[in-house]
């Protein structure tokens, strides 16, 4: 164990740092543990993909994790007694690349853990993270901690680092750091490739000059490859970067901007029309800005919700980059546009072309306009979610071609890709027996 003291704008923060480098088990891709191996669950998928052909990983958690460069996804899995561990697959067959070892909670208090991925100087980890109290004296006093085991989405090999917090945290991944405070003025951020940590309070947060909004109820809403992004009362800025009001989309309040997703490149930001512009009662603005420069990649306009949702959706991308959809929102970057499925031009679940169309005499129907919400999206523009759901009945599965902005519904049974790395879906599934899998399937070939 080394205890290692680190800056952090002019605090310290002591952390304990574990930098024992663990093994891991080898993946045996003809023995009895090939998850890949056997019949894959049957249900009802989008046409685009290949139900025959793909793996099956079952008995895992159907929370999981995504290296897309270095093709892996990672799930936690029960290792007996009370223990996890966390198994690396390979994204196209399913097989275990490394198993990583069985570890036990160190005690009742400590929460479930969590994954989460991120990336730094092209290597790509695995986070797994859960907070709880450590011992620190024979005496039985305790601190309370995040403990994070990070795993190299490659290798497999482990760093355990415990980070002491105060108060229950929100862990965040996808830029060059593991940010801990996530909704708060203060945070810590830990270097995925030496387990180094670095704390920020609120004076370290560089407001802008002149902001006097930026001091009230701050918030730090993510990290970037180019600094943290930091929300203030009305404005928002990324530490050391861009400030908010200098880069809103035209025809916006520049004072109005809410950034709402936070990616390692990537910020999707809300704004408000200007005051007396067309819409400005009905419509705000989202775009999706450069981390680096602010510069606006591209926009769309949603109807102003009767509700402000507490939380709103996170950025998903495809796995080129080029695509990204949040909640109603799609996006192409290439093209510079962006579409928004609110419920001003969505067919209900009894549009033309519906197979299993409303019967328009049944009052329980739900005939009108619903928004869509979209989780996934491919690098050949094709984007997959569900209507809204109403009380007459669950949300529709959706398909998207974002080149023409059409959404299509598809058969009410047909599970959709929780992500698509790379051309190929993963498919979370839990059969009759209660017993969880993931699924995967490839893509048709353009000529298929």
């Amino acid at each position: 164990m080394v205890r290692s003291a680190l800056v952090g704008g002019t605090l310290l923060l002591v952390l304990i740092v574990m930098l024992s480098m663990c093994g891991t088990t080898p993946s045996d891709s003809t023995g009895a543990d090939d998850h890949g191996s056997g019949p894959r669950p049957r249900f009802a998928v989008p046409a685009g993909y290949d139900t025959a052909h793909g793996w099956d990983a079952h008995q895992v958690s159907d929370a999981f994790a995504v290296a897309p460069t270095t093709g892996s996804i990672a799930a936690l899995e029960g290792a007996g007694r009370d223990r996890i561990r966390l198994r690396a697959l390979d994204v196209t067959t399913g097989r275990t690349r490394w198993t990583g070892e069985a570890r036990k909670a160190p005690s009742d208090s400590w929460t479930h853990p969590r994954l989460l991925e991120v990336a730094k100087g092209g290597r790509e980890f695995f986070v797994v993270w859960s907070y709880g109290d450590v011992s620190t004296s024979v005496l039985g006093g305790a601190e309370k901690v995040v403990a994070l085991d990070v795993y190299d989405a490659a290798y497999g090999t482990r760093r355990h680092v415990e980070v002491p917090w105060n108060e229950p945290p929100d862990v965040a991944g996808g830029g060059p750091g593991i940010l801990i405070g996530r909704g708060g003025d203060h945070a810590a951020v830990v270097d995925p490739t030496d387990g180094a940590a670095t704390k920020i309070a609120a004076k370290d947060l560089k407001y802008p000059k002149g902001c006097t909004d930026c001091r009230r109820n701050t918030e730090i809403r993510g990290l970037t490859t180019h600094g943290l992004v930091v929300r203030g009362a009305r404005q928002f800025w990324v530490r050391g970067g861009f400030y908010g009001r200098r880069v809103a989309p035209k025809g916006t309040d520049p004072a109005s901007g809410v950034p709402t997703s936070v990616a390692a490149d990537r910020v999707l930001v809300k704004w408000r029309k200007k005051h007396g512009s067309k819409g400005a009662d009905d419509l705000e603005t989202w775009a999706v800005h450069d981390a680096a420069t602010g510069k606006v990649l591209a926009s769309a306009d949603c109807h102003r919700p009767a509700i402000e949702p507490g939380r709103h959706p996170e950025m998903t991308s495809s796995f080129s980059g080029r695509y990204l959809v949040a909640g109603s929102l799609a996006f192409d970057l290439k093209e510079h546009k962006g579409h928004c499925y609110d419920e001003s031009d969505q067919p209900g679940p009894g549009a033309p072309g519906d197979a299993a169309a409303a019967d328009p005499d049944d009052p329980a129907a739900d005939h009108g306009p619903r928004p869509l919400t979209l989780t996934t999206v491919t690098d050949d523009g094709i984007a997959y979610g569900t209507t809204a759901a109403h009380s007459a009945g669950g949300g529709r599965p959706q398909e998207v071609t974002l080149a023409t902005a059409t959404a299509e519904a598809l058969t009410p049974t047909a599970h959709l890709p929780a992500v698509d790395v790379g051309g190929y879906g993963i498919f979370p599934y839990t059969d009759s027996a209660d017993v969880d899998h993931l699924v995967g399937h490839p893509r048709h070939s353009p000529a298929g």
